[in-house]
């Protein structure tokens, strides 16, 4: 069934090329989550073949093959396009509005998180402070940052710090998004 789906994404990837729609951003976008979606390697080179063939690109083909990955468990090449890309993301990065900006650095955080890479994890915290000046807040993405954050000075032992974390929050932590 995998191979199928992957058959299938080659395929709708030659026929997007043809039609001449890969020009359109949203459609690059959304071929490569789909081909990420299949989870095989050969999908997974098709969706970076569609990424390299895209002449324009904002952060957000650039978040898909990370979220893509990550969901794959593919860390490796997660780290891969976050390291890569530093310097363009961070390019993107500076021209978005902060609602933007925090789906594609939790995006980020969750990769460093799959990946246990705690310090990479709070360096793009850092740099979203101080680079781009978010302070996560009380809203959605505000507390999957923090929880995030947390789950990756957990997952490495580092419970004092994950303590201290949350004694230094913004904002008075809730149950919710760090569990009941």
């Amino acid at each position: 069934m995998r191979n199928l789906a992957a058959s299938h994404c080659t395929q709708l990837h030659c026929s997007v090329l043809k039609s001449g729609a890969a020009a359109a951003l949203s459609v690059s976008n959304a071929l490569i989550a789909l081909c990420l979606k299949c989870d095989t390697t050969e999908a997974s080179w098709d969706a970076r073949k569609v990424l390299d063939e895209m002449p324009d690109k904002d952060d957000l083909p650039w978040t898909t093959m990370v979220v893509g990955y990550v969901r794959t468990g593919d860390v490796h090449s997660a780290r891969s396009v976050s390291e890569e890309v530093d310097g363009e993301f961070d390019v993107h990065l500076g021209s978005m509005d902060m609602v933007e900006k925090l789906p594609s650095f939790l995006a980020i955080l969750t990769a460093c998180y799959h990946a246990g890479l705690v310090d990479e994890g709070f360096h793009y915290f850092e740099s979203m402070k101080r680079d781009f000046g978010i302070s996560p807040g009380e809203d959605h993405y505000g507390l999957s940052v923090y929880a995030r954050l947390i789950d990756l000075l957990g997952q490495a032992g580092r419970i004092g710090e994950a303590t201290d974390l949350i004694k230094t929050m913004p904002f008075e932590p809730t149950p919710s998004p760090f569990g009941r």
